[in-house]
């Protein structure tokens, strides 16, 4: 396992500075992919993000060290000019002010307090003893309302078996029969056989309009 000041550690180091400096100074990612020996800018941006993480812990670890000196400097300035400001020194009195408003600002004592949202209202009463009901007497006072609806369940359910047992139409197993032909009627005086003259065949006589 490599350590953090292995030979591979620092060039990837010495990359990641140099792809910041790059940035700032305006290239693109291509040239500083070009630039620190990468192979795409994918690789260049990775090596930008990870250079400005690392500024950003330094700055803050920096203003961290930087506010607590701060805080030390305004200390012993309140400390030079609070017996002035005790004796009625306007002066020192505006001073002592200045630097609490300073100090406040640095501190971040200024910022309002975060409103905490109130829990709704909750109110629990609490019966006496005597006042409080057993299981039993629970299951006393539920049976009526048990034994109601256990007989609404029977009401619907002989309903039901009451229409399911009522007889259904009749179905026949054969078809019905056809209903008769009607009969022909007398033909046409047109179409009725003639007697011929001589003789006793007979054709019909069929005129057509």
């Amino acid at each position: 396992m490599e350590g953090k000041l292995s030979p591979r550690r620092a060039r990837a180091l010495e990359r990641e500075a140099e792809a910041l400096r790059l940035r700032v100074a305006g290239a693109t990612l291509g040239q500083i992919a070009a630039a620190i020996g990468v192979r795409s800018c994918a690789s260049a941006h990775k090596a930008l993000g990870r250079a400005l993480a690392r500024l950003a812990e330094v700055s803050q670890e920096a203003a961290t060290q930087l506010r607590a000196v701060e805080g030390e400097r305004l200390e012993r300035l309140h400390a030079t000019w609070w017996p002035l400001a005790l004796q009625g020194d306007a002066a020192a009195a505006d001073r002592i002010l200045r630097i609490a408003a300073r100090r406040a600002r640095l501190y971040g004592l200024d910022q309002p307090p975060r409103e905490e949202v109130p829990a709704p209202p909750c109110s629990v009463v609490i019966l006496p003893e005597d006042q409080m009901l057993t299981v039993q007497q629970w299951a006393e006072k539920a049976a009526p309302y048990r034994e109601r609806h256990k007989a609404l369940v029977e009401e619907a359910m002989a309903r039901v078996d009451a229409v399911m047992a009522q007889p259904g139409p009749v179905l026949s197993p054969e078809p019905p029969e056809p209903p008769p032909a009607p009969r022909p009627g007398p033909a046409p005086p047109w179409r009725q056989p003639q007697q011929q003259q001589g003789g006793a065949r007979t054709v019909p006589v069929t005129r057509t309009y």
